[in-house]
């Protein structure tokens, strides 16, 4: 092997200890010697103050790949165990990074008060926060406090995603919107059946807020835009519905599994936990009553335990046409029932709901389809948008061009305004009407040739402030 450094690669030499990054041996190993650790503490349970399972049988020490956990219920008895490992380690020539040891204490609201540990003649150090099988786990907070590192990380992909696209020439918004499902969302979702109960009950999460900056930044629309709408035009669900199908997953893979893994023998457990606690705060609540409220609320079974299979495919359906619900109620805030009412022209049909608007696919220049999607989602440059800012009232949201006193909004730019005839006149044919019809926005929008329709936008943004403007490059 090899090693790469700054002037090219290391001569050849042959490695004599330890194995590669992810070298597949390398749990095996691990297996191998540490083969009779968990049993022999299990047979030390009382010194060592495991944790107990309802049935009073004591909780063994957790074990993935090369990681290890070690569980007590006092200070004591993790100081036994402590002890234990550093003999066992001794006896098989086994060393511990204690640089990468770690303590939390866990207790119900506040941090414990300080406790000391040590390995040998080196102390581990206490923290409130550590990321075990890459999910992070507070020492007071709820699960739900691990969305805020996946949120981070999820920035972080999303940043490199744009950047590689970039870098490619890549600008297609259909495009951008498989590569974020394929390397950002998993990233943003990653152990959400775990964290994401009382996330999608209570929403507002995090990761939610990463999602809707990738979905503004494509479309190029400001913060303001509702997020109903971004979701709509570009055929996207919340994630809260990735997050439902996953802990629905989880827990057809919970019953399947076989009454001695320790996985299945925590969610009996906690089953029995959430029936003698009900009710109280959601994020006090154990995690399989969070999850059964989650999965009632998308169709599914509330009593976890009797269900035997949950069917994916119709939970998802059930919170499609709820999502859409939400789209055509008439609760929604005027912005959304202006998108669905002026620019899809009715009620949004549930079985198309999911392909993204045309012009996302059809319209190569940015520049162009931005200014559409501006126009779309009532994110855009004219009075009846910019006069929110001011708090006006809509009648006085006038436009600033042809003093009729009308309110400046995307009807009156596309049909009415003499300030953009010369524009109308360059995009004749798209105005054309079947004669005893009256041509609306939605059908304007809906046009076949997308590419016209989002130059005919561009050109009249050019032409709001009557100043020649910069060619699109």
């Amino acid at each position: 092997m090899c090693v790469r450094v700054a002037g090219g690669f290391t001569p050849i030499f042959q490695a004599e200890m330890g194995v590669k990054q992810g070298c597949p041996l390398s749990p095996t190993l691990f297996g191998m010697f540490l083969d009779d650790f968990e049993g022999d503490l299990l047979r030390h349970a009382e010194a060592a103050a495991l944790p107990r399972w309802q049935s009073g049988r004591p909780l063994p020490p957790l074990f993935y790949a090369d990681d290890q956990a070690l569980l007590s219920s006092t200070a004591d008895g993790l100081r036994y165990q402590l002890r234990y490992l550093q003999r066992y380690c001794r006896t098989w020539g086994l060393t511990v990074n204690t640089k990468k040891t770690k303590i939390v204490v866990y207790t119900p609201h506040r941090a414990a008060a300080p406790e000391s540990f040590s390995y040998g003649a080196d102390e581990v150090e206490a923290v409130p926060t550590f990321k075990y099988l890459g999910m992070h786990l507070h020492c007071t907070h709820a699960f739900a406090s691990a969305a805020g590192y996946r949120a981070e990380a999820g920035r972080r992909a999303m940043h490199v995603l744009r950047r590689r696209l970039a870098e490619n020439g890549l600008h297609s918004p259909t495009l951008s919107l498989s590569m974020f499902r394929t390397f950002v969302l998993p990233v943003l979702s990653y152990a959400a059946e775990v964290w994401a109960p009382q996330l999608v009950l209570q929403g507002g999460s995090a990761c939610e807020k990463v999602h809707f900056e990738f979905l503004r930044g494509l479309l190029g629309v400001r913060d303001s835009t509702p997020k109903l709408v971004l979701l709509a035009e570009t055929g996207q669900l919340p994630l809260a519905v990735h997050w439902t199908k996953q802990i629905a997953r989880f827990v057809n893979r919970l019953h399947q599994m076989g009454d001695d893994r320790i996985a299945k023998q925590a969610f009996l457990d906690n089953l029995d936990l959430a029936g003698r606690s009900r009710g109280g705060p959601l994020a006090s609540q154990p995690w399989a009553a969070q999850a059964a409220q989650v999965l009632e609320a998308a169709g599914g079974p509330l009593d976890l335990l009797t269900c035997d299979r949950i069917d994916v495919d119709e939970l998802q359906g059930f919170m499609l046409r709820k999502h859409v619900a939400l789209l055509n109620s008439t609760d929604a805030s005027a912005k959304v029932q202006c998108y669905t009412a002026e620019v899809r022209g009715g009620p949004i049909d549930s079985d198309t709901y999911t392909l993204p608007q045309p012009y996302l696919t059809i319209v190569p220049r940015r520049c162009q389809f931005s200014r559409l999607a501006q126009i779309r989602t009532g994110s855009d440059w004219l009075a009846v948008e910019t006069g929110r800012w001011q708090r006006l009232a809509r009648e006085q949201h006038v436009c600033p061009h042809c003093h009729t006193g009308a309110v400046e909004d995307a009807p009156h730019v596309t049909f009415c305004c003499p300030h953009y005839a010369e524009v109308r006149e360059q995009f004749a044919y798209l105005f054309q009407t079947a004669p005893g019809t009256t041509q609306n926005l939605a059908a304007f929008l809906g046009q076949q040739d997308q590419k016209q329709v989002a130059k005919f936008y561009h050109l009249c943004h050019a032409a709001h402030s009557s100043v020649a403007q910069p060619a699109c490059p």
